[in-house]
C-alpha cells in the first residue's frame, strides 16, 4: 500500500480526465460561512497550452461554466490567448466583455492550477462582464456591487473606448 504522501489525490484524477478529454476543466469555487465573498470559477488545464487560466467571477457554475468554455474554446482555436483588454462579443450574448491581465489574489484564486502546475506557472485573466447597461466595474455608472465581480490584482484591462 503507498504511503500517504505517494497516494495519488482522486480530486486531481477527476480533473486530469476532464482536461484529457475535453482539453480544459472548470473549477467551481462558492462562499461558504467560513469563507465569505463571491462566487468565482476559473479554468484547469490552459497552463499545460501554454495558455493563461481564466478565470471569471459573481456567477454561479453553470453560467461561469458556460462563459469559460467559450472563452477558453477561442483561445485554444487562435492559439494564443486574448491582449489586455479585449472587447469580445462572441462570448456573451447581447454583450461585450472584457478580457483582463491581472495576478491571482486571495478572491480570485485558482487553487488546484496552482496545486497542479505550480503557482510560479499559473498565469490568470479574468473574462469580465458588464451589468444591464453594459458598464463595467471600473467604468462610472456600474449599477451592481463591486463586491459581486472582485477583480484581480494590479489589474490590467488594457486601452478600450468608455
Amino acid at each position: 500500500m503507498p504511503s500517504p504522501e505517494h497516494r495519488p489525490d482522486p480530486l486531481i484524477g477527476r480533473y486530469r480526465a476532464l482536461i484529457d478529454t475535453f482539453g480544459w476543466a472548470v473549477v467551481g469555487v462558492f462562499p461558504t460561512a467560513t469563507t465569505p465573498g463571491s462566487p468565482f470559477n476559473y479554468t484547469l488545464g490552459l497552463t499545460e497550452k501554454g495558455f493563461p487560466e481564466l478565470a471569471i467571477a459573481g456567477l454561479g457554475l453553470k453560467d461561469g461554466q458556460t462563459i469559460l468554455n467559450t472563452t477558453a474554446g477561442l483561445v485554444c482555436a487562435q492559439g494564443h490567448p486574448f491582449p489586455a483588454g479585449h472587447r469580445d462579443d462572441r462570448i456573451l450574448k447581447d454583450f461585450d466583455v472584457v478580457i483582463a491581465d491581472g495576478l491571482g489574489n486571495g478572491v480570485l484564486h485558482p487553487g488546484m492550477a496552482c496545486r497542479m502546475y505550480g503557482a510560479s506557472k499559473v498565469r490568470v485573466q479574468q473574462v469580465v462582464w458588464p451589468d444591464k447597461s453594459g458598464q463595467f466595474p471600473w467604468e462610472l455608472g456600474y449599477s451592481l456591487s463591486h463586491g459581486l465581480q472582485p477583480l484581480l490584482d494590479r489589474l490590467d484591462y488594457g486601452e478600450h473606448d468608455h
